[in-house]
């Protein structure tokens, strides 16, 4: 589907403007389905740490897809 492959890319660019920790804690999560005990255990970062970059990663992502799909 076009859609799919639009989202896609939306989600990338979008993915790809965060700070690198956050991008790498989702990318972790997402594309290697690692749980956030297993990402602190993989990057060595505490826990904590690890749970923070997650909800300000899906925070500022969240806003990036709204600020796209409100474009006219």
């Amino acid at each position: 589907r076009p859609e799919a492959v639009l989202d896609r890319v939306l989600v990338r660019h979008a993915l790809a403007a965060l700070p690198v920790p956050q991008q790498r804690v989702l990318r972790l999560a997402f594309f290697e389905d690692l749980t956030q005990p297993q990402i602190a255990e993989r990057t060595g970062w505490p826990l904590g740490t690890v749970k923070s970059h997650a909800r300000r990663g899906l925070n500022r992502l969240r806003g990036s897809l709204e600020q796209e799909l409100c474009r006219p």
